[in-house]
């Protein structure tokens, strides 16, 4: 049976109704349900203009810009960022009280989704639209889970298998070995990326900006070729025809141009014309196109959601970076939440289940936050909401970003670190005051 959309699953405190889980428990179709997509078809792409017309994207267009464009680092820095900290599941009931068990099988799946394995899937989430993890079952050491391992697969290999209802019944993988490759739809999990309701497919970031990327990149290499022309001047010749109506003989011009080519620096030329000289080039005008390409850059990396100078582009009077970097953190937090999401839904929740566990009642991801500001404020508003109950102290740790149980006792410093009998600092240079001498 088809899944559509995503699993009601809360991420700050709501509950699901028992209801809800009595009817997921259900193996009978609800009346009225929809069970179909509309038109599961194989992957297909937008087009975009250029100078040849109307272009569709295909994942070579897709994979080669990815290669030898910025959009590589525009989409590996927020796959690093994003999968930095690792992330927990966390397991609750109805009394928002962690089920230990649950959780364990849970921390268990997820060190079966290595670090390289969730980078890829952000990767091909923002370069395909869509990304794949297979999980293949089997006997795990632990013993709490029957998954072996998970890996992603590359999306382009992938077509959905659609029965004769129109309803998604499975995937095909194209394997260039052992031909189309039957998988059901508990093998894999299917990550997209902003889908259009209805849609089984997600929308690459390249479709977004594919049209200002490719007038980029048309501009600069007209650009290139226009300095090519200009920086570095042409010189016409112009050679006196001796006759007002007889045009230069073309073998004369030829011999001229071998002659001229053999010229080195202090050689004389002696010619049976008049011969004179004139510079093609831009004169004095001044043609500057820094202003257009700086205007499309700019329209670009704030389409692609990855301001240029966190990439290591140079800062302006214009970039207020740290309201940049907060709304960049921001995104991938919200990439992060969507993820996460997908992962629950078709790999956590169905191993939930698969072992018996189905008292629960919120299931949700935290993840440790980059920070922005210093950590002391952040743990000054931990400590407040900790004081007044809003947090637990795991959560708390979650947000500074340790992991673990906290310790059964606090450490206490025993002073070695102290400012005691350290030299004093001057404030206007920061450096440690000299000791004053006491004596001759």
């Amino acid at each position: 049976m088809a899944r559509i959309g995503r699993l009601d699953i809360s991420w700050g405190g709501g509950k699901k109704e028992k209801e809800f889980l009595a009817a997921k428990k259900s193996t009978q179709p609800k009346e009225g349900k929809v069970e179909t997509y509309y038109g599961p078809t194989s992957k297909s792409f937008t087009t975009y203009k250029n100078a040849a017309g109307d272009t569709t994207l295909t994942y070579d267009i897709l994979e080669g810009i990815y290669r030898r464009t910025v959009m590589r680092r525009i989409i590996d820095k927020p796959a690093a960022d994003a999968t930095r900290l690792g992330f927990t599941i966390n397991v609750t009931d109805e009394n928002d009280e962690h089920i230990e068990k649950a959780e364990q099988i849970c921390a268990q799946i997820t060190k079966l989704i290595r670090r390289r394995t969730l980078k890829t899937v952000y990767r091909d989430r923002n370069l395909y639209g869509d990304a794949f993890l297979y999980i293949q079952k089997g006997k795990n050491p632990s013993g709490l889970i029957d998954i072996e391992q998970i890996y992603a697969v590359n999306p382009r290999y992938i077509d959905p298998n659609v029965d004769n209802n129109q309803k998604l019944a499975g995937w095909y993988y194209n394997s260039s070995g052992s031909g189309q490759v039957d998988i059901a739809l508990e093998e894999l999990c299917h990550i997209v990326r902003d889908p259009i309701t209805g849609q089984l497919f997600g929308n690459s970031k390249l479709e977004a900006i594919m049209q200002v990327l490719n007038l980029i990149l048309n501009s600069q290499l007209n650009t290139a070729v226009i300095l090519d022309n200009i920086a570095i001047p042409m010189v016409h010749w112009l050679i006196d025809s001796k006759n007002d109506r007889k045009k230069t003989q073309l073998n004369e011009i030829l011999t001229f141009i071998k002659n001229l080519k053999s010229q080195t620096v202090g050689n004389d030329i002696v010619t049976d014309a008049s011969i004179t000289s004139e510079i093609i080039g831009a004169g004095n005008k001044v043609i500057d196109f820094s202003p257009i390409i700086e205007k499309l850059e700019q329209t670009f990396y704030v389409t692609a959601a990855v301001p240029g100078q966190i990439l290591g582009r140079s800062a302006d009077n214009y970039s207020a970076i740290t309201r940049q970097l907060q709304t960049y953190y921001e995104d991938i937090f919200d990439e992060q939440e969507s993820v996460a999401d997908y992962l629950i839904e078709g790999i956590y929740e169905p191993e939930l289940l698969n072992q018996g566990i189905d008292n629960y009642v919120n299931i949700y991801a935290t993840y440790s936050k980059p920070m922005i500001e210093q950590e002391s404020r952040i743990a000054t508003w931990l400590d407040t909401m900790l004081k007044d109950g809003i947090i637990t102290k795991k959560d708390a740790r979650t947000a500074l970003g340790y992991s673990g149980a906290p310790p059964a006792e606090p450490e206490v410093s025993d002073g070695t670190n102290s400012t005691e009998n350290q030299p004093d600092i001057d404030a206007k240079s920061g450096n440690p005051k000299p000791a004053i001498g006491t004596g001759g």
